[in-house]
C-alpha cells in the first residue's frame, strides 16, 4: 500500500511537472496566428492585430487564405498596423480588392476615356469569350507589387525571412488541392489567394490554375501545425450568410455562393488550433470595403477579448516599442537598388520577348517611377495585364505582359426618369500587333443616338522612354442624332449631325495637354435671335479647336477630389457666315470635416451668332432641369457657377448632396426671359460597386418656382 501511495504521488508530481513545464515552456514556443478569408470582412483581421500589439501578444507565425493572406502579407512585410487602418479607412484597400482606379493613375490624355477596368466581351483566336472575371485585376497586380516587393526582395524570396514568417494559401483546381506559398513572388502568392472564382481571373502558372485558397482550405489550422507552431491562434471573419427572405442584393448572394464554396473548409469543420476567435461580422458583405471602420472596430473588439485570455495561457509578451523599432530599421534597409534592366516576358509563354520600349536605364528603385511606366505602358492600350517582378538581386525589373485580345466590346447602361433609357457600347479592334486601335462608340437612347469610329496609334508618350513621341493623333468620323423637346411650343426638334476629323494631342506632362483639332460637320444652322432655321442650313463646314487642359483631379468616385482647368477656342466658317467661340471652366473638390466634401464649377462660353446647333452645349445646371428643358438651355453667352456640400451618413458608400447654382444665361434658343436662374439639387446617392444609384429633386426659378423629381442609374458594366 505505502508503495502505492507513493507511485500515485511520483505519477501526480510528473502531471504537474508538465503541465507547468507545457505553459512555461510557451515562452519559448512558436505562436502561429491563422487568417481566415471573407472579402471585405476581412478587415477585421487589422482589428484583431491591433488590439494583439496593444496587449503585446506574440506572434511567430502569419499563415492566411484569401482577404487573410492580404492583411497577413502586408504585416507580414513590415506594414503597421495603423498603415493597415489608414488604407482600410482611406480606400486603398478598397482598390487592391476592386480594382478601382484614381484619375491621378491614369494619364490626362485618358481621363476623358472610359476606364480600362470596365467587364468586356473579347475575341481573340476565332473565339469569342466574356471577361475571366467580373473585375479587372490589373491595378492589384500593380499595387500589390509596390507593397510587398522591397520587403520581398530584402527577403530573397523566402517567406520566412520576412519581418514576420508567412505563408499564403491559395487552389491548383486541376489537381484539386491546396497550395501553400512560402517562397517565390509574395505578390503573386497573395493575389493567387484572393482570386475568389468568378470575381477575379484566376493565375494561370505552369499548366496550373490557381485559385483562391479557401476552396479547400479556407482555416489553414493545418498549415501552422506543419511548420512547428506549438499554440495556434485562429481568426474566422466569414459570417453565415442571411437568410433567404433577408437577401437584399447580388452581394447577399455572392455571399452565399462564396459560403457553399468555403463550407467544407471553413472554422465550424476545423480542428487544430488552440484558440479561437469568431469575429461577429453579421451585416456585412464580402464587398462592404467602404465599411472599413465599423469591420476593424468588430476586430479590435474581438482581439481585445482574445488577447487578455491568451495571455494568461502564453507568460511570453513581445515588446511594443523594440518591435517598432525593429519595423523602423527593416522598413529603412528595404531596398536601395539600381535597376540595370527592363526584360520584357510574355505572360502565356515565359519567354522574354525582347525590349517592346526602350526604357532609360539604369535608375535608383523608386515605388513612384515603377508606378509610373507600369501606368504608361497599360495606356498604351496595347496590354491587357502587366505584372512587375524584381530580379533575385534586384537589378532587373521584369515586367510579365498579355497583350489585348483582338477585338474587346465594353457595355455601358445608364437610366434616367427624365430622359429615359440610354445603352452604349465601346468596340476596340487591334492590328498590327496592337499597334494601332480601331474604335467605335455606340449609344442608343430615348432623347439621344450617336455613334464615333476613331483611328489612332497605340505606341505613344511613354516618361522614362528613350524614343518617345509626344504627340498623339486621333482620326475619326461621328454621328449623332438628338430629339429636343420645345415646351413652350409644344413641338420637337430632330436634329443630325455627322462629320469627320483629325484631332492631334501635345503631352505637357502626366496632368497637362494641348489638343488642336480640325473638324468637318454637316449640320443644321440656327440663328439665335430669332430661332430660325435657315434654308439649305444642311451644309459641310470646317471647324477648328484649340484646348488646354491642366487636370489635377484625383479621385472621381463617390466625389471628385482635385482641381481642374480646361479652356477652349472655336472657330469656323460656313459660306459667308464666320462663327467662333470661348468656352473655359475650373473645377476644385476638397474633403473636409471627415464625412463633408466641397466642390465648386465656374464655367463661362459665349459664340457668335449664327452658330451650328451642336455647338451649342448645356451648361452645368442642376439635373432636372438640364434633363427637362434641353433647347432652353442653349446659349450663345453664359457663365455658371455651381457649388455642392456633400455628407456620407450610415455608410461611407451612402451620400446626402445639396447643389446650389446660379447661371446667367443670354439669347437663348427659345423665347424665355434672358438672365439669372437660380435653384438647387438635393439628392441621395448610394455609390455601389456597379454604379451610381441616385434619387434626388431639383428646385429652380423659371419665371416661378418649380419642383422635379427625379432618379438615376448608371451601371458600369
Amino acid at each position: 500500500m505505502k508503495y502505492f501511495f507513493l507511485s500515485i504521488l511520483l505519477f501526480g508530481s510528473i502531471l504537474v511537472g508538465e503541465a507547468m513545464n507545457s505553459t512555461s515552456n510557451l515562452h519559448h514556443k512558436k505562436v502561429a496566428l491563422v487568417l481566415s478569408g471573407g472579402g471585405a470582412q476581412g478587415l477585421a483581421h487589422i482589428g484583431v492585430l491591433k488590439a494583439f500589439e496593444e496587449n503585446n501578444t506574440p506572434i511567430d507565425l502569419i499563415v492566411g487564405t484569401s482577404a487573410g493572406a492580404l492583411v497577413g502579407g502586408l504585416y507580414a512585410s513590415g506594414i503597421s498596423v495603423d498603415q493597415l487602418e489608414k488604407m482600410a479607412k482611406d480606400g486603398t484597400i478598397m482598390k487592391l480588392f476592386l480594382g478601382r482606379n484614381d484619375m491621378s493613375d491614369i494619364p490626362v490624355w485618358q481621363r476623358s476615356e472610359k476606364s480600362s477596368g470596365k467587364f468586356s466581351i473579347r475575341k481573340s483566336d476565332e473565339r469569342i469569350s466574356g471577361p475571366p472575371g467580373l473585375l479587372n485585376d490589373q491595378l492589384i497586380w500593380r499595387d500589390l507589387f509596390l507593397l510587398t516587393a522591397p520587403a520581398n526582395h530584402l527577403a530573397q524570396s523566402n517567406f520566412d525571412s520576412l519581418f514576420i514568417p508567412f505563408r499564403a494559401i491559395g487552389a491548383n483546381i486541376i489537381k484539386q488541392k491546396t497550395v501553400v506559398f512560402g517562397s517565390g513572388s509574395l505578390t503573386e502568392a497573395m493575389r493567387v489567394s484572393m482570386s475568389i472564382p468568378m470575381v477575379y481571373p484566376a493565375v494561370v502558372k505552369n499548366d496550373a490554375i490557381l485559385i483562391d485558397g479557401g476552396i479547400y482550405n479556407n482555416m489553414p489550422t493545418d498549415i501552422a501545425q506543419n511548420l512547428g507552431a506549438d499554440y495556434i491562434i485562429a481568426v474566422n471573419v466569414d459570417d453565415t450568410p442571411p437568410p433567404i427572405e433577408k437577401m437584399k442584393d447580388i452581394f447577399d448572394y455572392f455571399d452565399l455562393f462564396s459560403s457553399v464554396l468555403f463550407s467544407p473548409t471553413d472554422s465550424v469543420n476545423v480542428s487544430g488550433w488552440n484558440y479561437f476567435i469568431n469575429v461577429d461580422t453579421d451585416g456585412f458583405n464580402i464587398f462592404d470595403f467602404s465599411a472599413g471602420e465599423a469591420l476593424i472596430e468588430r476586430g479590435y473588439d474581438s482581439g481585445s477579448k482574445a488577447a487578455k485570455n491568451i495571455r494568461k495561457i502564453i507568460n511570453r509578451q513581445q515588446d511594443s516599442n523594440k518591435i517598432e523599432e525593429r519595423r523602423f530599421k527593416y522598413q529603412n534597409a528595404l531596398i536601395e537598388k539600381s535597376i540595370k534592366q527592363i526584360q520584357w516576358i510574355d505572360h502565356a509563354s515565359g519567354k522574354v520577348i525582347g525590349d517592346e520600349y526602350e526604357i532609360f536605364t539604369p535608375f535608383n528603385y523608386s515605388a513612384y517611377k515603377i508606378h509610373s511606366i507600369v501606368n504608361s505602358l497599360y495606356a498604351t492600350n496595347i496590354y491587357n495585364l502587366i505584372i512587375p517582378e524584381l530580379s533575385m538581386n534586384g537589378n532587373i525589373l521584369k515586367l510579365r505582359v498579355r497583350k489585348k485580345a483582338t477585338i474587346q466590346m465594353i457595355p455601358e447602361i445608364k437610366i434616367n426618369s427624365v430622359n429615359g433609357f440610354n445603352l452604349s457600347g465601346d468596340w476596340d479592334y487591334h492590328f498590327a500587333d496592337n499597334q494601332y486601335s480601331l474604335r467605335s462608340k455606340v449609344g442608343v437612347g430615348n432623347y439621344n443616338s450617336d455613334a464615333e469610329i476613331t483611328f489612332s496609334p497605340n505606341k505613344f508618350i511613354l516618361p522614362y522612354t528613350k524614343h518617345r513621341s509626344r504627340m498623339i493623333w486621333k482620326l475619326g468620323v461621328f454621328g449623332n442624332y438628338q430629339t429636343y423637346n420645345d415646351f413652350n411650343n409644344s413641338q420637337n426638334i430632330y436634329h443630325f449631325a455627322s462629320g469627320f476629323g483629325l484631332s492631334v494631342h501635345r503631352l505637357l506632362s502626366w496632368n497637362q495637354q494641348f489638343i488642336a483639332s480640325i473638324n468637318f460637320h454637316a449640320n443644321r444652322w440656327v440663328n439665335i435671335e430669332d430661332t430660325s432655321f435657315p434654308d439649305n442650313s444642311e451644309a459641310l463646314y470646317p471647324v477648328f479647336n484649340l484646348r488646354y487642359e491642366n487636370n489635377h483631379i484625383h479621385k472621381v468616385s463617390p466625389n471628385p477630389e482635385g482641381w481642374k482647368l480646361d479652356a477652349n477656342i472655336i472657330s469656323g466658317r460656313y459660306e459667308s457666315n464666320y462663327f467662333t467661340g470661348i468656352q473655359g471652366q475650373a473645377t476644385i473638390g476638397v474633403p473636409f470635416k471627415n464625412k463633408y466634401h466641397f466642390g465648386m464649377d465656374v464655367s463661362y462660353q459665349t459664340m457668335s451668332d449664327p452658330a451650328p446647333l451642336e455647338l451649342f452645349y448645356p451648361v452645368n445646371l442642376p439635373t432636372a432641369f438640364t434633363q427637362t428643358l434641353f433647347v432652353d438651355t442653349f446659349s450663345y453667352s453664359s457663365l455658371n457657377v455651381s457649388y455642392y456640400i456633400t455628407r456620407t451618413f450610415f455608410r461611407d458608400d451612402v451620400f446626402l448632396s445639396v447643389n446650389f447654382f446660379n447661371t446667367y444665361l443670354e439669347n437663348r434658343i427659345l423665347d424665355v426671359n434672358d438672365g439669372w436662374i437660380s435653384g438647387m439639387d438635393v439628392s441621395i446617392k448610394y455609390e455601389s460597386i456597379l454604379g451610381p444609384i441616385e434619387l434626388g429633386w431639383s428646385i429652380f426659378d423659371r419665371n416661378d418656382y418649380q419642383i422635379v423629381s427625379w432618379t438615376k442609374l448608371h451601371i458600369y458594366l
